[in-house]
């Protein structure tokens, strides 16, 4: 397919991706969580005069570089931790997770009353276990996952055309956005210790420089 072509087919698509989440949440209450990864990004700009909550957490484990990107959105999105952790990753990944992130969300979630959470996260990030790491045991609430089924160049096809701003994580290799001890170039270490024979994909990259940002 041309990339004109392309280009209209996902306008088409995010087109639709708009007026689907206006009629879905309509004057519900819903939150956005922002992970500071590039579906985010796009997704902020779909939500930005809308009354959706837009919600990051910080976990104490992100990348400096993710840190000073939400820091640059100078009070829009709002950021939530927990100052009660009593467990690192060194002791458990998965319980480090739920203690810094879907307990944090959780709790949130609960104090606001939401009705909806919208998460920017595609299919192959919840392969990857980021999703999970984020959602796991928050069941009470609908969740929308408007970028589900779009590529990673889908996404920076259109954060190049609107000009919209991103993380410099991704210029140093990472596919994915997460904190820092839980993430290698290739994934999750989780995901990448139960996959060990898949080899190194390159596609953030190469998309980089086929956009012209590296």
């Amino acid at each position: 397919m041309l990339l004109r072509e392309w280009s209209s087919k996902l306008d088409n698509i995010f087109q639709q991706l708009r007026k689907s989440l206006e009629q879905s949440i309509g004057k519900r209450k819903a939150v956005f969580l922002f992970t500071g990864d590039n579906g985010s990004t796009f997704l902020l700009d779909v939500v930005k005069d809308t009354d959706v909550k837009i919600v990051f957490i910080d976990t104490g484990y992100h990348f400096e570089e993710t840190m000073d990107y939400i820091k640059s959105f100078e009070g829009k999105i709002w950021i939530i931790k927990n100052n009660d952790v009593l467990i690192d990753h060194t002791v458990d990944m998965d319980k480090c997770c739920n203690q810094r992130k879907a307990e944090t969300l959780k709790e949130y979630l609960d104090n606001v009353k939401a009705e909806y959470l919208m998460v920017p996260f595609r299919d192959e990030e919840r392969a990857s276990g980021i999703e999970s790491s984020y959602i796991k045991g928050i069941d009470n609430i609908k969740i929308l996952r408007p970028l589900a089924k779009l590529t990673a160049r889908d996404i920076w096809l259109k954060v190049k055309e609107y000009k919209l701003p991103f993380s410099m994580i991704y210029k140093k290799g990472y596919r994915f956005v997460d904190c820092r001890c839980c993430m290698t170039r290739h994934g999750r270490k989780k995901h990448v210790e139960d996959n060990k024979s898949k080899g190194f994909d390159r596609e953030t990259e190469e998309t980089l420089k086929a956009l012209g940002y590296m």
